[in-house]
């Protein structure tokens, strides 16, 4: 995937979605909502605490 992330559509952000999910499972980690970490999102898309 790395090697290849540029010539995709939105590819560096499904590399990074993969290195979580990956990560998530090497670890065997949970998945958290956004509500538990008290996150929401405004108007422009961005996550704020």
């Amino acid at each position: 995937m790395t090697r290849q992330k540029n010539e995709i559509a939105n590819g560096a952000r499904l590399e990074n979605a993969s290195w979580r999910t990956w990560w998530k499972q090497r670890n065997k980690l949970k998945t958290i909502s956004p509500e538990t970490l008290n996150w929401c999102v405004c108007l422009r898309g961005w996550l704020v605490e």
